[in-house]
């Protein structure tokens, strides 16, 4: 899962506005990992690419609310959907989060180093 991660990262490398991504065990034992993305002029990721990525990927095949070895649906409320996914955050055991937020140093801070 995370070198299929990697791969999507490598093929729409620039045009990425957004993307998170957390991996989670789900309560059936069975790791997954949840996404969210925008990329540059709204498109979609092409399922031609998500089946390189990931071979799994069978949107011909349904499953539960979606489909084998994938989506099961579009995010409504970005902050909602972001808010479901970072809620096991510490027990992850994959997190992507680009752009990576910079949050620069406070010089008055005693753990700051000049």
């Amino acid at each position: 899962m995370k070198q299929a991660m990697n791969r999507l990262l490598k093929y729409y490398d620039g045009n990425i506005v957004k993307l998170r991504a957390v991996g989670e065990v789900g309560t059936n034992g069975l790791s997954h990992i949840h996404c969210f993305y925008k990329l540059e002029g709204g498109v979609k990721i092409t399922d031609k690419n998500f089946k390189r990525a990931w071979p799994y990927w069978n949107p011909e095949k349904p499953l539960g609310r979606g489909f084998e070895g994938g989506h099961h649906a579009n995010v409504k409320e970005e902050s909602d959907f972001l808010g479901y996914i970072d809620k096991e955050i510490l027990t992850s055991w994959f997190e992507i989060n680009f752009p990576t937020e910079v949050i620069p140093n406070d010089q008055d801070d005693e753990t700051s180093q000049a």
